[in-house]
């Protein structure tokens, strides 16, 4: 009886090194690595989708698509393929940081459709572009209010995690009110 091999696990450094970054018509620079079942073609349709407006402001940021990102303790791995073992670890994303840029590892496998992988893809492009450009104080007084009328409607956890605690008083309330 044959029995599959192993699944690799690799250091997030190892995948930037081992990994050739391709960088698309809107300068966006992304990577593949591992079995993906997310086809090439709609990555790159995904990663042009966004405009070079918006691509702007993720100079320095390059996107991994992989199976797997884990988290083993304190430590982060990417999984060269999808193993049901590790998934109870997996995490959606994880950033990475190498001297002045910064390295985004989004799981494909743990998702498995390409909507979940661009609606996780276009949630780190969002991140990127409002770390960037700021928002505009209309904006921030417009949330702020739906925070106080209880609005419903967030389309995270972290969201509605940080709107909780940001009307509660605690010692990182004005932190997640910032937020």
């Amino acid at each position: 009886m044959s029995q599959a091999a192993p699944v690799i696990t690799r250091p997030p450094a190892d995948i930037v090194r081992q990994t050739p970054v391709s960088q698309a018509s809107n300068g966006i620079c992304y990577a593949v690595s591992g079995e993906v079942t997310v086809s090439n073609t709609d990555l790159e349709r995904m990663v042009t989708a966004v405009p070079v407006s918006a691509a702007a402001a993720l100079e320095r940021k390059a996107y991994y698509f992989v199976p797997l990102t884990v988290n083993q303790g304190d430590e982060t791995v990417i999984a060269d393929r999808y193993d049901v073992a590790l998934s109870d670890n997996a995490v959606c994303h994880r950033n990475l940081n190498l001297g002045d840029s910064q390295c985004v590892f989004i799981s494909t496998r743990l998702m498995d459709d390409k909507f979940s992988v661009a609606f996780e893809f276009y949630i780190n492009v969002g991140h990127a572009v409002v770390e960037k450009a700021g928002v505009s104080q209309a904006f921030a007084d417009l949330i702020w209010k739906q925070v106080e009328a209880n609005v419903k409607g967030e389309t995270s956890l972290d969201a509605w995690e940080s709107r909780k605690l940001s009307t509660t008083t605690g010692p990182n309330t004005e932190k997640h009110k910032n937020e």
